[in-house]
Formats: C-alpha cells, sequence, structure tokens
C-alpha cells in the first residue's frame, strides 16, 4: 500500500515541527510538503498534488478560507482543519467552503494533550483511504436556498414547550456538520417531535455549532445539558466528550469512556430512545467511518420504531450507514434529499 501523501500548510514552525514529528515517522504517511500560508500552500498543492492537506485557518498572505475557495474551485481534494480554540466560530465556515474535517490544536486546558491529539490527527488523516472520490465537492451543501427564514420564524404560540411524544436521533461523524445544517435547515416546527443528536466532535467546538445551527433553524437548537426535558421542536446537542441518553423523559449526560466494552454515544442514545419512545422513535445513521450505530438502530426497529441511514449517493464516508443496513436495523438507504422528505413525510 502506497503512504498517503500530505502537505503541512502552517504559518507557525513550532506547529509545523509537531504536526510533521507526528505523522512522518509513520509508514504509511508521508510529508511531501510544508508551505507558511495559503499562497504557498496553493502553490505545492496544485504542483504536488497531496492526497491530504492539514491546514491552519489563521496565516499571512492568504487566509484558510481564501485558499479553501480557490483549491476547491481549481482542484478538490481532502483538507483536514486544524484550529486553535479561538477561531472554532470559523471552523464550520471553512467546512461549508470544503474542508473535510477539522480537529483543535493540542491545549491541556481543553483536555486535548498531545498524546491524545496525536492520536486524533493519525486517525482522522488515515480516513481519507475511504474516502469516497465523488464527495469532497458534491458534498458542499448550501445553507442559504433551504433556510429562508431561521429563530425569527419559530413558534412563539407555546407548542415548543410541550413534552414530545415523538423523538428522531442523529447519528453523525465525518462530513456531519454539512448534513446536519441542510437537515435542520428544512425541518419546519409544526409536530410534537424532539431531535437528539450525537456527532463526533471535539467538545470545544460542540457549543459553537448548536449556536450555529440555531442560527440557521426554525427549530430551538442548544448544546444539551443534564436535566433539561425533551421539549417538542427542539434539537438537543450532545456535548463532545460526553454520552447522552434520556430518562423519564429527560436528558441525562455522563462522561464518555474509551474502551472495546462501552457502547459507542450514538448507539447509547439509540438504545435509550428505543426504550423511552418505542414506536414513537426514529434514528438516522448519517455518513461517518466504523459501526457506530449498528445497534442502536437494531434497538429502535426491534422496540417498533424506525431508522434510515444516508445512502453513498451523498455519505462522505458510508461506513457507519452500511453497517446499521447490514445489522438489519435500517428500513431505507436514501440519498441526504430523499432522506429529508422521508421524515418530514413520516412525522
Amino acid at each position: 500500500m502506497k503512504p498517503l501523501k500530505l502537505l503541512i500548510i502552517e504559518d507557525s514552525a513550532f506547529n509545523r515541527e509537531v504536526i510533521r514529528n507526528i505523522l512522518d515517522p509513520e509508514p504509511d504517511i508521508e510529508v511531501i510538503g510544508e508551505a507558511t500560508d495559503g499562497r504557498e500552500g496553493l502553490k505545492l498543492a496544485l504542483e504536488l498534488q497531496p492526497d491530504v492537506i492539514t491546514l491552519d485557518i489563521e496565516m499571512p498572505r492568504m487566509d484558510g478560507f481564501t485558499f479553501l475557495r480557490i483549491l476547491m474551485r481549481k482542484k478538490p481534494m481532502p483538507v483536514l482543519v486544524i484550529s486553535s480554540h479561538s477561531a472554532k466560530p470559523e471552523v464550520f465556515q471553512a467546512l461549508e467552503f470544503g474542508a473535510l474535517d477539522f480537529l483543535a490544536k493540542p491545549d491541556e486546558r481543553l483536555n486535548n494533550p498531545k498524546e491524545l491529539w496525536a492520536e486524533v490527527l493519525l486517525r482522522k488523516v488515515r480516513l481519507v483511504r475511504g474516502l469516497r472520490a465523488h464527495s469532497v465537492l458534491d458534498r458542499k451543501f448550501s445553507r442559504a436556498p433551504h433556510i429562508v427564514a431561521g429563530a425569527s420564524s419559530r413558534t412563539s404560540q407555546g407548542q415548543d414547550k410541550l413534552r414530545a411524544d415523538k423523538v428522531v436521533c442523529f447519528g453523525a461523524a465525518t462530513g456531519g456538520p454539512q448534513a446536519l445544517e441542510f437537515v435542520f435547515g428544512q425541518i419546519k416546527p409544526k409536530n410534537n417531535a424532539a431531535y437528539l443528536v450525537s456527532q463526533q466532535m471535539p467538545e470545544a467546538f460542540t457549543s459553537a455549532f448548536a449556536k450555529r445551527l440555531n442560527q440557521g433553524s426554525q427549530l430551538t437548537i442548544s448544546e444539551a445539558k443534564s436535566g433539561m426535558p425533551v421539549l417538542a421542536n427542539h434539537v438537543y446537542l450532545a456535548p463532545g466528550g460526553r454520552h447522552m441518553v434520556v430518562e423519564n423523559g429527560h436528558l441525562v449526560l455522563d462522561e464518555a469512556q474509551a474502551n472495546a466494552d462501552t457502547a459507542s454515544p450514538i448507539d447509547q442514545l439509540f438504545s435509550s430512545v428505543a426504550q423511552e419512545f418505542a414506536g414513537q422513535s426514529i434514528g438516522v445513521i448519517l455518513t461517518g467511518a466504523g459501526r457506530d450505530g449498528a445497534q442502536g438502530t437494531k434497538a429502535i426497529h426491534d422496540a417498533g420504531g424506525f431508522c434510515l441511514a444516508e445512502s453513498e449517493d451523498s455519505a462522505i464516508f458510508p461506513e457507519m450507514p452500511l453497517a446499521a443496513y447490514a445489522n438489519g436495523g435500517i428500513r431505507e438507504m436514501l440519498g441526504l434529499n430523499a432522506l429529508v422528505r422521508y421524515i418530514k413525510e413520516h412525522l
């Protein structure tokens, strides 16, 4: 197997060295170039044709956003954004411009030490091997056409204070933020359903992501907190590093345990929804690598609810949807547009 060719674009010499020292010793990864700003990075990207790029956002001469806009127009390729904590709101704009994924720069204060960070970086870089070739460009969903009103159009008649009698839960990993923006930009508050989301994401970013989703949706979207009641027309996003489940109509958050004996956060969420809402539960598995959600969707199916999965037509990584389908818990596998229509029709 040929090593993945990687280009580092980062203005800090220290950070370039940190990234290179993590990646270059790996036999399946080869750092083929380094650039100190977006302009130099663009030249090297077009000349060297790397398999994956790591990209800083704040750089002199040409920043990461400008780099992404030009690169995705000229030669789309996988880009992994490495962002400082202070720049977290801008990360989601980078995804909108075509970045594949992101991670926070290592920071002990954010429970993100270098050793753990190195493992995450290696995992995200290696995911590129499973990337569908068409999806780098095709997966850039526009926000504007389907978000016509946002927060100003939310119900003011108390409907959103009702306890939910139906729950739709979502599980997603790489590519999920773009998909979730697309989904919640289209669903309107006209029923008694609540929405629970388990999205694999660094904990420093989930609060900002919830706020971004809330700005572009007619539903009320927030980062979940323990003890919150599950209300109709509300969307609750599990904080990074936490497991979210439903007990007696309320949310319960626990610290995530990373070991082989513990079910994934998606499986735990879906299984709790199946137990709590039975036939009034819907599960949705979006893009992601691995098998997360395969057990949880089967639990919802067996409880009398139904589940959908994003198909290879739109999923950046179809592993999670395909694993759930193979486990027997999925009613339909649909492209993202069709999946949203199906949800709206069956609520």
